[in-house]
């Protein structure tokens, strides 16, 4: 080899070494050629992972692997991805990368293909879950007997309560559970006469309130913080009502619109002339009661008092479906705009369990409020009416029904969410979810199948 030959060889060498090395030195700190935008740019991550494990994730139509998978050196841009696992309704996005970061699509859950199961069968009146989620009280109906049953939802066991004559009565009805999650109350309705009835789920006793008190009240709800006591208004006359001792006292005479009763704390909402009140007062162990702190409300005939976080106060009006959230403090400040924390549209609402989120929304619109960020987030739009709404894996999933349709839906801002339709009824009276979310049973109808449905989730 001569020196002219040689010379050359090692100036191509040094060359590709100059112009290598600098090329797997970029590569090795993350950076990558575009060439749709000839460009070196520095590539970021996608990290991905589901319920269940181990699904197969495609991104721009390429398999990259199982879940869960971090994917490395991605050049900024928008990725259509897919998740997927046999058995169960695909998750698909599409996810954004940016330089020098990582994107996380963590909370993606897989929800199974599976086909309502008739569990009950006949015609279910009364459907109502508790809000832990461990118990289902149903009735079933025949020609003359309606059948009031509790459901153990944590070892789906099945146990009768009581036999009504539903001749006797025009309708019965859930109204609320106690704060234990232990007792819930029915109104029985004669004409225009109402008994209510207490459900022990733990003894299955029935009490009936008219046992204790003669008076048919206009509305009845629990004390929030007793599972004892209970709050009767008939007329303009508010009662106390002590299932302990089996004993009722007055406690307010007021044009009471609605309220609340939270342990020695009152709210109630007063109608004078055509204005209307929020008032707080303190109830002692005699059922004395202190004087209002009093502020004055927009000018509406409904409003009504919906449950809230500590802190906070909720008005729903039932004409208009205005939705008011204000800040407990709002009695020390003649200014109540500077308290209001939401306002807006809602026909019923759901707390998520750490009372951070509001799930809310009217007919046609679902939508959540976070209290952190006080930011609402629209979820969807209907044509057709939203029935009934309930977090699920919450605060990341939406269950909720339109017309005979369960659909789950993505709660996070990330777009376009993943909107699943679960089954498809002819009637959907009402839906109700297990504690661990594994299962949702439906009253309702599909074909000549009339009763309860259970639908297999995870």
């Amino acid at each position: 080899m001569n020196l002219r030959y040689r010379r050359a060889t090692y100036s191509i060498f040094f060359l590709i070494f100059f112009v290598v090395t600098p090329m797997l030195v970029l590569y090795a700190t993350g950076y990558r050629y575009n060439f749709k935008k000839n460009a070196l740019e520095k590539t970021g991550i996608l990290f991905i992972e589901s319920a269940p494990r181990g699904a197969t994730i495609i991104v721009d139509g390429k398999v990259r692997g199982v879940t869960p998978l971090r994917i490395g050196r991605l050049l900024p841009n928008s990725y259509d991805v897919t998740v997927s696992q046999d058995g169960f309704y695909s998750w698909t996005s599409k996810l954004t990368v940016t330089s020098n970061r990582t994107t996380f699509a963590q909370d993606i859950q897989l929800f199974k293909k599976t086909l309502p199961i008739l569990v009950v069968s006949g015609d279910v009146n009364v459907f109502t879950v508790s809000p832990n989620r461990e118990k289902l009280v149903y009735t079933t109906r025949d020609n003359a007997t309606e059948t009031l049953w509790l459901k153990n939802l944590r070892n789906n066991s099945d146990f009768t309560i009581t036999d009504f004559n539903h001749h006797s009565y025009t309708n019965l009805e859930p109204i609320a559970w106690s704060a234990d999650n232990a007792k819930l109350l029915l109104r029985q309705t004669v004409d225009s006469f109402n008994t209510y009835l207490v459900i022990n789920t733990e003894t299955l006793e029935v009490k009936n309130l008219f046992d204790i008190t003669r008076l048919s009240f206009d509305h009845i709800k629990w004390d929030e913080a007793n599972s004892n006591t209970l709050y009767g208004l008939r007329r303009a006359v508010l009662y106390k009502i002590d299932l302990t001792s089996s004993s009722v006292q007055t406690v307010l005479s007021a044009n009471i619109q609605d309220y609340r009763v939270i342990g020695d704390t009152l709210y109630y909402i007063e109608q004078v002339a055509h204005e209307s009140f929020l008032n707080r007062s303190t109830m002692t162990s005699s059922s004395d009661i202190s004087e209002p702190e009093k502020i004055k409300l927009p000018g509406s005939l409904l409003l009504q008092l919906a449950p809230a976080p500590s802190g906070i106060i909720t008005l729903l009006d039932m004409e208009s479906t205005d939705l008011f959230m204000l800040n407990d403090d709002v009695f020390n400040d003649a200014d109540v705009d500077s308290h209001v924390i939401l306002q807006d549209k809602a026909k019923k609402m759901h707390w998520s369990d750490n009372e951070q989120s509001l799930l809310f929304y009217t007919d046609f619109e679902l939508a959540t409020f976070d209290r952190k960020t006080n930011q609402k987030n629209l979820i969807t739009r209907y044509g057709e009416a939203i029935t009934q709404a309930e977090w699920l894996k919450q605060p990341t999933y939406i269950m909720y029904v339109v017309g005979t349709v369960v659909n789950v839906t993505e709660a996070g801002a990330r777009e376009p969410r993943n909107v699943v339709q679960l089954a498809s009824f002819n009637e959907i009276k009402n839906v109700a979810l297990t504690y661990n979310e594994k299962t949702l049973y439906v009253a309702g109808s599909i074909g000549a199948q009339r009763g309860i449905f259970s639908l297999e989730l995870q």
